[in-house]
């Protein structure tokens, strides 16, 4: 019980720290994140199909809206609330 109040928030923390980083300098994680923008270029251009908008968000705007859920995300487990949803958006945002 004692390890898992001292990870959680240790986790949060790597969370949160790369989203900031993210923020801070999204051309460089945009670069990165180039072969997996491309490869879920079908599933955004889908969800563009169906949200209000006028057009597909460039590669920066989704790397800066990656950075800012993940550190919504990494904020949910501290208090121990919300667990489900920023434990399944923290899983997905582990590279494989």
């Amino acid at each position: 019980m004692i390890l898992r109040r001292a990870a959680r928030p240790m986790l949060a923390a790597i969370f949160i720290s790369g989203g900031i980083e993210a923020l801070r300098s999204p051309q460089a994680h945009a670069r990165a994140a180039k072969p997996v923008l491309e490869a879920v270029g079908p599933a955004v251009d889908q969800a563009v199909e169906v949200a209000p908008l006028d057009e597909r968000p460039d590669d920066l705007t989704l790397v800066k809206v990656d950075a800012g859920v993940k550190i919504v995300a990494g904020t949910m487990p501290i208090p121990l609330t919300y667990l489900g949803p920023a434990a399944t958006k923290t899983a997905s945002s582990v590279p494989r």
